[in-house]
């Protein structure tokens, strides 16, 4: 059987479009993960806020430091499946550049809340939890159109508890919020 050159250019770019649909499908599950890990702990940690406000401070410590430490892992156990070949100072270098970022990002976290102090702990809350939506958001913009969207509705479910929840506010940012990314991510794990 005999193709001429349009008709391999066809069937070459279909095969490029299949490869990138499949590259871009196994990062939404690499991501999904993190959703889940994070959204569970949004859940818990503004929960605890919400109920238990004596607490709050040390639960969102340990979560938060728990959570670092589970993506960490998460990071080191999904590249060791992917690269099983790679030597373990590749992913040392990985793994090592990714802390970097998310110690940069919590910085610029404290930073911005030192400089620009929220007037109450509901705008703290508001603050720090859309910073991250609004990564998700810019992540998604690489990744892919479903993570865009999750950022994007939690950011605006986000809007509508700060303007419209004023009693239980934590718990609702922990069900809104916490729920939007882990239904997400478990929206991309389906994928």
């Amino acid at each position: 059987m005999e193709m001429d050159k349009s008709k391999a250019a066809l069937a070459l770019a279909e095969i490029d479009a299949a490869a990138a649909r499949g590259t871009q499908l196994q990062r939404y599950r690499r991501f999904a993960s993190y959703l889940i890990l994070w959204g569970a702990i949004w859940l818990l940690a503004n929960g605890v806020s919400d109920l238990v406000p004596a607490q709050s401070g040390p639960v969102w410590l340990a979560l938060v430091l728990l959570g670092v430490a589970a993506s960490w892992w998460l990071g080191w156990h999904q590249h060791a499946r992917v690269g099983e070949g790679s030597d373990c100072r590749t992913r040392l270098y990985q793994s090592s550049r990714w802390m970097l970022c998310i110690l940069v990002i919590v910085a610029f976290q404290i930073a911005a809340i030192a400089v620009l102090p929220p007037a109450d702990s509901r705008q703290q809350s508001t603050f720090i939890s859309m910073f991250w939506t609004f990564l998700y958001m810019a992540i998604g913009a690489w990744i892919g159109w479903r993570l865009f969207t999750i950022g994007l509705a939690a950011t605006l479910l986000i809007l509508l508890g700060y303007y419209g929840v004023h009693s239980h506010f934590f718990l609702y940012m922990g069900c809104v919020s916490g729920g939007a990314l882990m239904a997400g991510g478990l929206w991309l794990r389906k994928l």
